[in-house]
């Protein structure tokens, strides 16, 4: 029998078919596009954290080319433990996002659980050896235009400075924005000039970009020169804010797990 295409029924089931087909392709396609951008961003994210620990991640740093995905992936697994801290210091091993249950990890964490700071991760960092080196923990406040997502590490002394990086702002190009220069994040792991997070006498302090150069703001065996790094000229509202957010998150790192570590490694010394 033939089939009446002008039929109202017919026009009905073949509209039917054809929307049923392009919903299914179009979540096939979101599905693999959102893979995609999930593996480009933890992709992303490792290289940042490897960054900061003074890895070499780049084939040409001049070019800005970096080494492949599969390589900053590799490293990552070799070199960094993650662990996951609630607000109390204790360890969590998993944590719901949007109603389903994933490892605790930075990378699983939505963006309104990184702003709102219940969890905070520790990237440890180990050498070939299987040695920890270095501390790492993210930074996150509002700059002068909107928030500044990045990383910042201490060695495994608990008190050095090894290095800081930005991997997400809206700072000011040639002012705010320096912060991703080589000349900025250098004073953060100078070895021929280390910063430390704590005075001489252990205690933690408020680790400050200073307006002016510290060489203009204090004298040269004025012991705040160890904690302390050249400001951004032009960018008053960017350094003071970032002074704010970086201190406050030292503070709470300190409190939850930086201290108790800096206190066992005084007890072994003795």
């Amino acid at each position: 029998m033939a089939v009446n295409k002008d039929s109202t029924g017919y026009i009905i089931i073949f509209s039917i078919i054809v929307c049923a087909f392009f919903s299914l392709a179009l979540s096939v396609v979101q599905t693999v596009v959102k893979e995609a951008q999930d593996k480009n961003s933890r992709g992303y994210m490792y290289f940042n954290i490897l960054k900061v620990f003074g890895v070499k991640v780049y084939q040409d740093e001049a070019k800005s080319k970096k080494i492949s995905a599969e390589e900053i992936q590799k490293l990552f697994k070799t070199h960094i433990e993650e662990i996951m801290l609630d607000s109390d210091g204790n360890v969590v091993t998993e944590f719901e996002v949007k109603g389903q249950t994933f490892p605790a990890s930075f990378v699983n964490m939505s963006k309104s659980m990184k702003k709102d700071k219940t969890y905070k991760p520790v990237f440890i960092f180990k050498n070939k050896d299987g040695v920890v080196t270095q501390y790492g923990i993210p930074i996150l406040g509002n700059g002068l235009w909107g928030p500044m997502w990045g990383f910042f590490s201490i060695k495994a002394d608990m008190k050095t400075v090894a290095g800081i990086t930005f991997y997400k702002h809206i700072e000011t190009p040639g002012l705010g924005a320096e912060v991703d220069k080589e000349w900025f994040q250098k004073q953060y792991r100078d070895p021929e000039n280390p910063k430390s997070i704590r005075n001489a006498e252990g205690k933690l302090v408020d680790f400050n970009l200073i307006k002016g150069g510290v060489k203009a703001k204090f004298n040269h065996d004025d012991p705040r020169v160890k904690n302390s790094v050249d400001g951004i000229s032009g960018a008053t509202i960017t350094s003071v804010r970032l002074n704010g957010y970086l201190n406050k998150d030292l503070r709470t790192y300190e409190k939850l797990y930086f201290g108790k570590l800096y206190t066992n490694l005084k007890k072994e010394k003795k």
